[in-house]
């Protein structure tokens, strides 16, 4: 999209970087990220409450959010993939207890893995951690080959 290859994105998160080459409009969903915990860690309101609770925060190689855990001395688990399942036994053996998820991938988990709530599986979502929901907008390339 910088390169104006393409045009658009229907999901695009709004960042100051790529507000240099892309044009927004909300889409009419919300998006957002949660933390997703094991069912004891008490409710996050924010990452702080994850460096006060000693929590270690599981996270991908190159996670976007590595700055917000160095800042603030998070200690961090790096691991070259990781999804809800991944997190689940991850927390199960005691080697992290904070992931941060997107909205959607919450959303959709209990309905694909036919259970009724994450707490029947030990696990607590956090929807206040990590910055709440927000509106959805679409990305518009500035400079798409496609323009007239």
């Amino acid at each position: 999209m910088a390169k104006g290859k393409l045009d658009f994105y229907p999901g695009a998160s709004f960042s100051k970087k790529r507000a240099k080459y892309l044009y927004y409009i909300e889409n009419g969903f919300l998006t957002g990220e949660y933390g997703l915990s094991p069912i004891n860690i008490p409710e996050l309101q924010g990452f702080g409450d994850v460096k006060k609770l000693g929590l270690v925060w599981l996270m991908e190689h190159g996670g976007s959010k590595i700055g917000t855990a160095k800042q603030l001395g998070i200690k961090v688990q790096k691991v070259d993939f990781v999804d809800i399942n991944m997190a689940r036994k991850l927390f199960a053996k005691k080697r992290s207890q904070f992931y941060v998820v997107d909205k959607e991938l919450i959303d959709y988990y209990p309905k694909r893995e036919n259970i009724t709530s994450f707490e029947e599986i030990g696990l607590k979502v956090h929807k206040d951690c990590c910055g709440g929901d927000s509106p959805m907008s679409l990305g518009f390339s500035r400079i798409s080959s496609f323009q007239r």
